[in-house]
């Protein structure tokens, strides 16, 4: 397909391969130098704002993500736009702008950078940090639930994420779900997408009613429409993701996603060996869980991190007990090899002393002898 377009200088009216949007190319007939107009569209080869376009890496219900290469800072990023449908909606280009507003705030290891944004011929871009890796979903359906030990780290990497949006911003996401978690390559955990993200405050009366959040990780007061949530809603959503981490299914099936959220709201969450029965985990790991994804939010952590602690303290294992059952026995007295040679010196110090005392008694045995002998002879 080709994008047509007049020349600014001369009039000139040209058709251009789509590839082509975005570059820089001359008229053929004034010879001026023109940029082929993205005209609300983006492509593989395309050019926007000096981020070549390499390849669509995803998509949702905004829009797209795009594998680019920043030409002038010879990086690779991840572009992210918004439909030509969703463009329409005011509501939903303030939505993407929150979201890079939010995201320009945030400047933590664990959360993706977002570098810059603009508006291009009909098109709204965000250039954010490119997570080579993999996100939960990938990783589960790729290799099936997660050893306990590697759920638990993933989770410990995201509470501190979390507490940081929420003590620096006040911020919470609203949207915690595997998809939104990647692993990069090296190893490192990284929060995407916080396109729901909310600063937390007084007034929040324009989102009367409004239910926000992916159904099947959403906690019970977004699914109830509540006005009043704070971080207690990630923790749950967080909570409902180490679940599936660490059993590869989610807690709650139904033919549509209401009443996936009727039943956050209104049944108790399953159990590890509920969901799935060749897994085992540790007790405190399942009291994490229910306390995490507690139905009564408060009855969930008062913090980020109190999360923090109760994992790294599951992960740093039972602390060892005498085997006495905790009652110290009574200490044994056990000599140190010092001991040992002061008792061995004063042992032979008396065997030499005996030594002495018998020889000079068979000397004076001798003595008495031999002056009774001279005495007969005189």
């Amino acid at each position: 397909m080709e994008t047509e377009f007049q020349c600014g200088n001369c009039s000139e009216c040209m058709a251009v391969d789509n590839s082509r949007k975005g570059h820089d190319i001359a008229c053929p007939s004034c010879g001026a130098e023109l940029t082929v107009p993205l005209q609300g569209s983006i492509q593989t080869g395309n050019v926007i704002e000096d981020h070549l376009i390499q390849d669509e890496i995803g998509h949702g219900a905004m829009g797209k993500v795009y594998l680019a290469s920043h030409l002038l800072m010879n990086r690779q990023v991840a572009i992210k736009t918004i439909s030509p449908k969703i463009r329409q909606d005011a509501d939903s280009v303030e939505q993407f702008i929150q979201e890079l507003q939010m995201g320009a705030r945030l400047s933590h290891p664990n959360i993706v950078t977002v570098y810059t944004a603009g508006y291009v011929d009909g098109v709204y871009y965000i250039s954010m940090q490119f997570i080579d890796g993999f996100d939960m979903n990938e990783r589960i359906d790729k290799s099936g639930p997660m050893a306990e030990s590697e759920a638990l780290a993933v989770v410990a990497k995201v509470a501190d994420a979390m507490s940081y949006a929420w003590n620096e911003y006040n911020m919470i996401h609203r949207d915690i779900k595997p998809e939104n978690i990647r692993v990069s390559t090296r190893g490192d955990v990284m929060i995407m997408d916080f396109g729901l993200a909310k600063v937390r405050t007084d007034d929040s009366s324009n989102e009367e009613g409004l239910v926000i959040g992916t159904p099947d990780f959403m906690s019970p007061e977004q699914g109830e429409g509540r006005t009043d949530i704070d971080f207690r809603a990630d923790m749950y959503s967080l909570g409902v993701v180490l679940l599936y981490l660490l059993t590869g299914r989610r807690p709650y099936i139904a033919d549509n996603p209401f009443d996936v959220v009727a039943m956050h709201i209104n049944r108790p969450l399953p159990a590890v060996k509920v969901l799935n029965a060749d897994i085992k985990v540790s007790e405190a790991t399942q009291a994490l869980i229910n306390k995490m994804a507690s139905k009564d939010r408060d009855e969930r952590f008062t913090s980020w991190e109190e999360v923090s602690e109760a994992v790294d303290r599951i992960i740093a294992g039972p602390q060892r007990k005498p085997k006495s059952g905790g009652k110290a026995g009574p200490k044994k007295s056990v000599r140190s090899n010092n001991s040992v040679k002061s008792i061995g010196k004063r042992r032979r110090r008396r065997r030499q002393s005996s030594s002495i005392g018998i020889i000079i008694g068979l000397v004076v045995i001798l003595a008495v002898i031999l002056g009774a002998v001279f005495a007969s002879r005189i």
